[in-house]
């Protein structure tokens, strides 16, 4: 099938002068581009990432181009990583070309930390669906629910799988940070309120939060998609299958390496650190990382790092483990309203 490859050229969505999200990604891009260029240290790191971030794929076949197109979607989320932590107070060291493993040693004074960065994107099916379909449709970026599915499942699960895909890379003996990018319109639609464990959409009705869960979730936690506490029926009732988590999430494994995820927005950058860390994340570099280009107290958790890190960690684990309680409570009430 042969279409036009502007449409998905990640660069080309950036200058999308009509889309709000579009321009702050710009902007992001933009800031860590003018951060990199005074950087002389990372200039041959950088003249390499611009050269793989502009790069057009020579085949118009939907399959190949979107495949090609990886290395720019990669290329553009290292620079944005790498200038949002510049700008922060990082002195930033890219690993040796062709080194297994993270991506970059992010050092603070002399505490110094592992940082692995991906670029999250639209299955390639969805990506299909999108380009090819006419007319009004439905897209899931984290694919499409079958039948008996919730999408928050679907958003839960994608960040679990892209989670442990890049655990491996992190290294067992220091703290790190799992960066993952979504500046990219594949994940435009994505809500800010996903990092919550549960809100609420119009006329009422709850939601349980995808991203939070495939973090923080535990395998059997209620899901919510759009329900009621008025009277009506329960998710069994309506043909879901899967009223639950069927899996736990990144940090309620027994291998969750990565001592903090940072989620980059176009208009929010969210940190979710670990409650049951291999390697504690440094206090001082925590701190930091608060300072980090468009962060969201409201819908980050953090330990309360101000105070000694045995009392905070066992403060933060207790707030998660009251918000799973919460899921629990909620969901006994909740109904799908007539």
């Amino acid at each position: 099938m042969k279409m036009r490859l502007c449409f998905i050229h990640p660069l080309a969505w950036l200058f999308d002068e009509a889309n709000a999200k579009a321009c702050s990604a710009l902007v992001n891009t933009a800031n860590a581009f003018r951060i990199l260029k005074e950087d002389h240290k990372m200039k041959g790191w950088f003249k390499d990432r611009v050269v793989e971030a502009v790069q057009f794929p020579l085949e118009e076949e939907f399959d190949k181009a979107y495949d090609v197109l990886a290395d720019s979607y990669t290329a553009l989320a290292e620079i944005r990583a790498v200038g949002y932590l510049r700008k922060c107070g990082f002195e930033v060291t890219p690993q040796s070309k062709g080194t297994k493993g993270f991506d970059f040693r992010a050092k603070l004074k002399d505490v110094e930390i592992a940082v692995e960065v991906s670029a999250m994107r639209m299955s390639k099916e969805e990506m299909r669906k999108w380009l090819t379909e006419k007319g009004e449709r439905t897209i899931y970026p984290a694919g499409s629910p079958k039948e008996g599915e919730f999408s928050v499942d679907n958003v839960a699960h994608r960040f679990v799988q892209k989670a442990e895909e890049e655990d491996k890379q992190l290294p067992e003996d220091m703290p790190s940070l799992l960066w993952l990018d979504l500046q990219f319109r594949d994940w435009w639609t994505l809500g800010i309120d996903e990092a919550l464990p549960l809100y609420v959409l119009n006329r009422g009705r709850f939601r349980t939060g995808g991203l939070w869960l495939g973090f923080y979730g535990r395998k059997g936690t209620p899901l919510l998609d759009s329900e009621s506490l008025l009277e009506g029926l329960p998710a069994s009732a309506r043909g879901i299958k899967h009223p639950t988590l069927r899996y736990p999430g990144y940090f309620m494994k027994e291998s969750r390496k990565a001592s903090a995820v940072i989620v980059a927005l176009p208009d929010f950058t969210i940190i979710l650190e670990n409650p049951y860390p291999q390697n504690l994340l440094p206090r001082m570099v925590l701190a930091k990382l608060i300072c980090v280009q468009r962060f969201d107290w409201p819908h980050s958790w953090v330990r309360p790092f101000w105070e000694e890190d045995s009392q905070a960690v066992k403060k933060f684990q207790s707030k998660v483990r009251r918000a799973l309680r919460m899921i629990i409570f909620v969901s006994r009430h909740a109904r799908f309203e007539w």
